[in-house]
């Protein structure tokens, strides 16, 4: 069961990286046939099943974590670029919101793997 939603949660994150990032270089692309955040949703919903459902000793290998850091960095850079590019008008604030969305992954991984 582990396995499955895991692989969902990585599809539905994927899927929502490459048709936000569809619908941002060609606005409306997407937008125009379904709300892109659907799969936010479902990514949420599958992750957090996901952790209920993990096998902690299992979760906590070395080259879990390597993969687990390796999307968090690539997530993060492309929300950096993403916000870069969007804030060009907003002047010294641009720096500061490109590095909340740098550290987004980082947080919200973090929530989600907090043990209660």
């Amino acid at each position: 069961m582990s396995d499955i939603l895991k692989t969902g949660f990585h599809t539905s994150l994927l899927s929502y990286a490459l048709f936000f990032f569809a619908d941002y270089m060609r606005p409306g692309f997407v937008s125009i046939t379904f709300s892109v955040h659907w799969f936010l949703l479902t990514a949420i919903i599958f992750g957090i099943l996901w952790t209920f459902a993990a096998d902690r000793a299992k979760s906590e290998k070395f080259l879990g974590r390597m993969w687990r850091w390796i999307w968090q960095l690539v997530f993060g850079l492309l929300l950096f670029m993403m916000v870069w590019q969007a804030m060009s008008s907003a002047g010294d604030l641009r720096i500061f919101v490109a590095l909340v969305g740098f550290l987004l992954p980082w947080i919200v991984i973090r929530l989600l793997s907090y043990e209660r």
